[in-house]
């Protein structure tokens, strides 16, 4: 199991973390490291349980707080790209769930 206090996150996984800070999507942000987008999903589910979160919000938050990944410029900024990458997953998943009831 993973020590919760203080994770060990691989250089890629900070990568990802640092992108996610900057609210790019999976797709985003296996575009630009040259990786499935699978590959992005396992990590992100690897650092949720180093992290002890469920949302990339509270991933975002927790790597800026443990001093993991630095804080970005405009953390205003980052803050609302974080919602709205949050707000975008939860009402796609609440519309994919809906189409199947319909379906």
């Amino acid at each position: 199991m993973y020590d919760l206090d203080c994770p060990e996150l691989s250089p890629r996984q900070r990568e990802i973390g640092e992108l996610i800070i900057q609210g790019k999507s999976n797709k985003e942000i296996a575009m630009k490291l040259d990786i499935t987008e699978q590959t992005v999903k396992n990590h992100i589910s690897t650092m949720f349980l180093k992290l002890n979160v469920s949302s990339r919000l509270a991933m975002g938050i927790e790597l800026i707080k443990r001093g993991i990944v630095p804080i970005p410029g405009d953390i205003r900024f980052t803050a609302i790209q974080l919602a709205k990458s949050e707000m975008t997953r939860a009402v796609n998943k609440f519309l994919d769930q809906v189409e199947n009831i319909v379906l």
